[in-house]
């Protein structure tokens, strides 16, 4: 349930906010993704080491930005640039580490509850 809430969120920070709250909003947003499927994808792993898993695979999206790959992909397949992004900006880094915070904290509120992680 909470990936379709955490993309709906992002789409809608995407085109209806603009400048640095729609940069922001998308980073912590992108990182909440990134860590919510990894979580599933490997339920036993610690919330820290999904967290930080979480935060270097944004960061390596970020860094690959650096090249023209995301930008010659977005040309041929427009849509990727929502997962890809084109345009590398160093500040992503400090949205990237808030939202892999904010998202190891709620999963561990939720690991602290009798049911945890599903």
């Amino acid at each position: 349930m909470a990936v379709p809430v955490v993309v709906l969120l992002g789409l809608a920070a995407r085109f209806g906010l603009s400048g640095w709250a729609a940069d922001a909003a998308g980073g912590v947003l992108y990182v909440a993704l990134v860590y919510l499927v990894i979580a599933f994808a490997w339920p036993t792993a610690p919330t820290v080491r999904v967290g930080l898993a979480g935060f270097a695979c944004s960061a390596a999206v970020e860094l690959l930005q650096l090249t023209s790959v995301p930008a010659d992909l977005a040309d041929a397949f427009p849509p990727i640039k929502l997962l890809l992004g084109t345009t590398f900006v160093t500040t992503d880094f400090l949205a990237y580490a808030a939202g892999a915070l904010l998202a190891a904290t709620v999963d561990a509120g939720r690991l602290a509850r009798p049911h945890g992680r599903r």
